[in-house]
């Protein structure tokens, strides 16, 4: 009994205690324990410091009841050095750890969570937020864009609802600081639906309006509902505006490094820029790609039976783009085929400026999910890397026995070969919004998600209610 209680046997207990507690809480770390179990992570973790060291407090008591000082003094020693070991080790792996939980670092390009003030682009300054005064229909998330420019400045798309139950086009330009600089359109009927910065810094904006359309000094008057294209400076002023003949609607618009404009949307049996004209056969509306040079003259348009959410281009001025498609796509001489009526598939397509098809791929799982609902998986953003690498945002539905949903990162090179597939799902309902990279090589993904956001092999728990 004495030998129990003598100080080499008490600094025993203690370092057997304090080193098998930090051991402890290594292995939950390595084992993942606690990993999406939100508030209960800590105390899962905790509790296997407590289990590791109470085990070893009491192999300490029998080992110091049943040897010689000496062997005690030399367990002392021993547990000292572990215990210098494990704290080195802590303070290592602190300073390289990664702010996604990963050790290792990305090879090429990372996905994180992140607070908000470190997001890509803040350049130190105040977060704001802007009240843009448009409705909560449930078609109004399809009819705005924001964009911004190297210096800070964001330009906003969209629309105003009035009290006479009309929708009113909404252009403007919203400095560093949160002030708005200036506004367009707001005295036309009619919505701005797409947005984006040419390689002058002019914004070159889509939408439709009714009978007038008043971008400050420009103005245009029609016997009926038109697409338009404005070009407008920095300063907020309209420099030309181009409308069509015939009834559409346009969603995406993107200026390549020429200056040349690829303009997506739905049309119906006729649309008309100029003397360019594309005619359909059918009274349902179909998707539609139309091509300006930089010029502003449209040279090219092509019916694209799809719903097209981005367009981006590369440095050889080739577009890229993405959305899904039901039952056939084609574009060409290239085709897509669904497995029937209820289900969607995505899809990435490369055209030049001649609207010559490059290349067309298809993503999506096989077969329907259940009858009566599509499954509507798509192509929802899109990164081009510097070197020719494309990376799609894509929600893609799983097998039945799977519990995470597919929102999936696909890497392509330039030639159209599937490179990578990364997934990054949540554990209920979920999709992808947005996809962009910063100068680092960091991917930037919003979107939807349920009670646990299933990320690189780990779950980040969102604290929030299943709709989240």
């Amino acid at each position: 009994m004495k030998q129990l209680l003598k100080p080499a046997s008490l600094l025993l207990y203690l370092l057997a205690l304090l080193v098998f507690f930090i051991a402890g809480l290594f292995y939950a770390g390595l084992t993942g324990a606690g990993e999406g179990q939100g508030l209960a992570a800590s105390a899962i973790v905790l509790g296997y410091g407590v289990v590791f060291g109470l085990f070893a407090l009491v192999a300490a008591l029998f080992f110091a009841g049943y040897t010689t000082q000496k062997n005690v003094v030399a367990a002392n020693r021993l547990l000292a050095l572990m215990l210098l070991v494990l704290v080195l080790a802590a303070y290592f792996l602190g300073r390289t750890k990664a702010p996604d939980g990963n050790t290792s670092p990305a090879k090429e390009m990372s996905l994180k969570p992140t607070a908000p003030a470190s997001l890509p682009g803040n350049s130190g300054q105040p977060p704001f937020l802007l009240n843009l005064g448009t409705t909560g229909r449930i078609s109004s998330n399809h009819y705005a864009e924001v964009v911004k420019d190297k210096q800070g400045n964001t330009y906003i798309a969209c629309f105003q609802a009035r009290a006479d139950n009309q929708d009113y086009i909404l252009i403007s330009k919203v400095n560093p600081q949160g002030q708005v600089e200036w506004k367009l359109g707001t005295d036309s009927q009619g919505r701005a639906t797409a947005l984006t910065i040419g390689p002058d810094g002019h914004i070159r904006v889509a939408g439709f309006f009714e009978g007038r359309l008043a971008l400050g000094d420009c103005t245009v008057n029609t016997a009926a509902g038109n697409l338009f294209i404005a070009e407008i400076t920095p300063g907020g002023e309209c420099r030309d505006i181009i409308i069509n003949e015939g009834r559409a609607i346009p969603f995406n618009i993107h200026a390549n490094g020429e200056g040349a404009v690829l303009l997506a949307g739905i049309m119906g049996e006729r649309l008309a820029f100029g003397p360019t004209v594309s005619g359909r056969v059918g009274r349902e509306d179909t998707g539609f790609l139309a091509y300006f040079n930089p010029a502003g003259r449209c040279e090219w348009i092509r019916e694209a039976n799809a719903s097209i959410f981005r367009i981006k281009s590369d440095a050889r001025n080739d577009f890229y783009v993405t959305g899904s498609f039901n039952q056939v796509f084609s574009f060409g001489q290239d085709s897509l085929t669904t497995t029937g009526r209820f289900d969607d598939d995505g899809f990435l397509l490369k055209i030049n400026a001649r609207g010559a098809a490059q290349w067309l791929r298809q993503f999506g799982s096989k077969g329907v999910r259940r009858y009566g609902y599509r499954t509507n998986e798509r192509g929802a953003d899109m990164v081009l890397a510097g070197d020719g690498r494309v990376i799609i945002s894509s929600q893609i539905l799983p097998p039945d026995d799977d519990e995470h949903p597919g929102l999936v990162l696909l890497e392509y090179n330039s030639e159209g070969e599937l490179l990578t597939e990364v997934v990054v799902a949540n554990t209920l309902k979920g999709s992808v919004v947005t996809l962009t990279g910063d100068d680092a090589g960091n991917l930037w993904l919003s979107g939807t998600a349920g009670d646990t956001l299933h990320l690189q092999g780990r779950d980040y728990p969102t604290h929030h209610s299943p709709n989240s």
